[in-house]
């Protein structure tokens, strides 16, 4: 089957264009003026007026967690069948709202294999998944996973999860809020375990992610080889030299944090983390746009699934970024091309150009006007697949 979105304005990397595109089966096949139907087995779809974008890319999502109030306590409490019913709501919201590609950055077990296979079979609705299957961490520490002591254990289950069907490499770099008195700030993987766990990975062309909020932590993943920082918290102008020098990917996460300051306390979130998610959002806006002004590579991801960070709502990131210093341009280049190219997916999504798969949202309004027309969304195509 064959559509053809006619009269659209196109975005091309930052302008917009008016043309046609055609999609045949899950790729874009043209992107030009005035395409003409010539067959009986082509949709017409009119997209006058409406704006059409490459489909919301976002790099740090976790499927099973559910985005309410304690999504974590929760999560520990879950079977694995639970777990995959969780997700598969998520993965509806998600591109349902406009988000074709997610990476999954870790959950109880496999559930983000099962599901990713199951939508790349087109045995259910969702995103394109690039999944970890679970992160790396020490005992006791922040999140769930898979718990390590020493470069050897964590070599060993690199290899594990890599035959298991993982994409990319999650670790554990320090603590997080996921619970009463938790220091985010604490280093928790050493230099030495997350290299270990890294080398396996690159072995197989994979990338890392690290999950860090304190210099030290984001000091040792830096040291460790890692491709992208998570969270990024407690950042400074040496932690930015070294971003600049190693050229890593940044991914801010604002909503978690923001979200709480704002509404933890009315949601039965304890003062404890509604207080320190007030001085990680105030901290982070305060560092932000210097992370932005140095050029460093920006790519969108906000921890859906987090306390109050809701799947089918990431216009709240953007609208965080926004307030940090980021241009609307920019912030929605980062949930497009440059996730694509952290990513390592920028040869098959993440702009409308012929030859790849065709991710596409049409709005009803410009987002360079106001993000908040992301929420003004009429059509969806998520691997040539018509969602909405």
């Amino acid at each position: 089957m064959k559509s053809l979105i006619k009269g659209g304005v196109v975005w091309d990397s930052g302008n917009w264009k008016l043309a046609d595109v055609l999609i045949d089966g899950s790729r874009i096949k043209r992107v030009e003026n005035n395409i003409h139907k010539d067959s009986n087995d082509i949709e017409i779809i009119d997209a006058g007026g409406k704006y059409v974008l490459p489909g919301v890319i976002d790099c740090h999502v976790h499927l099973s967690m559910n985005g309410g109030s304690h999504p974590m306590a929760t999560l520990g409490k879950q079977r694995e069948a639970e777990a995959i019913l969780v997700a598969a709501r998520s993965c509806e919201e998600l591109v349902r709202a406009g988000v074709t590609t997610i990476r999954e950055c870790g959950g109880i077990g496999l559930e983000s294999f099962i599901l990713r296979d199951s939508i790349e079979k087109n045995e259910m609705t969702g995103p394109r998944i690039i999944a970890c299957g679970k992160a790396i961490k020490i005992p006791g520490g922040h999140f769930v996973g898979s718990e390590i002591t020493g470069p050897q254990e964590a070599r060993h289950e690199a290899r594990v999860l890599i035959r298991e069907g993982a994409q990319f490499i999650k670790l554990m770099a320090t603590g997080g809020l996921g619970r009463q008195g938790e220091n985010p700030g604490a280093v928790e993987l050493d230099v030495d375990e997350m290299a270990a766990a890294i080398k396996e990975g690159e072995k197989h062309n994979m990338a890392s992610a690290a999950h860090c909020h304190s210099k030290e932590g984001m000091l040792n993943a830096l040291e460790a080889g890692v491709t992208t920082l998570e969270h990024c918290t407690f950042i400074d102008d040496e932690i930015i030299e070294k971003i600049q020098e190693k050229d890593v990917y940044v991914v801010p996460t604002f909503s978690p944090y923001c979200q709480m300051a704002r509404y933890g306390e009315e949601n039965g979130v304890s003062p404890y983390m509604c207080q320190m998610s007030k001085d990680i959002s105030k901290y982070k806006k305060e560092t932000f746009h210097k992370i932005y002004e140095k050029g460093i590579k920006i790519a969108f991801g906000r921890d859906a699934g987090a306390p109050l960070t809701r799947h089918g709502d990431f216009v709240v990131e953007m609208k965080d970024m926004e307030a940090a210093g980021m241009s609307k341009k920019d912030i929605i280049i980062s949930a497009t091309e440059t996730a694509a190219k952290a990513l390592n997916i920028w040869n098959e999504t993440g702009s409308i150009s012929e030859g790849k798969c065709a991710d596409i949202v049409v709005l009803d309004d410009n987002p360079l006007d106001d993000l908040e027309n992301y929420k003004k969304i009429c059509l969806v195509f998520a691997m040539g697949r018509k969602i909405l």
